[in-house]
């Protein structure tokens, strides 16, 4: 029977721990994988207007039927709107945005931001 010298052992417990560690986090982004992200969506007057990820900085100005704008920002994974016409400017006013519970509501402009998914 032959007999395997201390370094060829070594090197098959070194494979098996490393094909032990491998096997873990596989399974552990098997049970706990990434969030999806967010998603903005933006109704006008009832229905969607437009969607867009939180993850994607950018500007989109929303337009009523009657030719009132909302400014929207979204920026660092939070959606705000910078700037209305309309007269009371509580949109403007609510600040940030971010969790799935979060709104954003132009009353006088008929315009509504919820957001969807994981935080």
């Amino acid at each position: 029977m032959a007999r395997t010298s201390a370094a060829g052992r070594r090197t098959c417990f070194l494979i098996i721990v490393l094909l032990l560690l491998a096997a873990v986090l596989m399974g552990y982004q098997y049970l706990f994988p990434a969030p999806k992200g967010q998603t903005a969506h933006i109704f006008v007057d009832g229905k969607e207007a437009a969607s867009f990820p939180l993850n994607k900085d950018l500007e989109y100005r929303v337009s009523g039927a009657d030719g009132v704008t909302n400014l929207l920002i979204i920026q660092d994974g939070q959606i705000w709107c910078q700037e209305a016409d309309c007269p009371d400017k509580n949109c403007v006013r609510q600040g940030k945005k971010q969790l799935s519970t979060d709104t954003i509501i132009c009353k006088p402009h008929k315009m509504a931001v919820t957001i969807t998914g994981e935080e």
